[in-house]
């Protein structure tokens, strides 16, 4: 069942997610560490409610949006 999140709810997402930064960047020494991974996942998905998978599901969703727009921005 997939979660559906208000605007609120998102944008507390996206902080949550920019708040651990072993999950997005590349030069932190912990980006391959899979335990430490998991571990800011569970972060994100206790402090909001919302399983991990479905996290990650959104994560995706908005990357995709993110890869059309920027897309659109480039190549009109």
């Amino acid at each position: 069942m997939a979660v559906t999140m208000t605007n609120e709810e998102t944008f507390q997402f996206i902080e949550l997610y920019q708040a651990e930064n072993c999950l997005w960047n590349p030069i932190n020494k912990n980006h391959k560490n899979k335990n430490i991974i998991n571990d800011s996942w569970k972060r994100i998905a206790d402090t909001m409610g919302v399983p991990v998978h479905e996290l990650k599901k959104k994560k995706e969703s908005l990357m995709t949006c993110f890869r059309n727009n920027l897309k659109k921005k480039y190549y009109r």
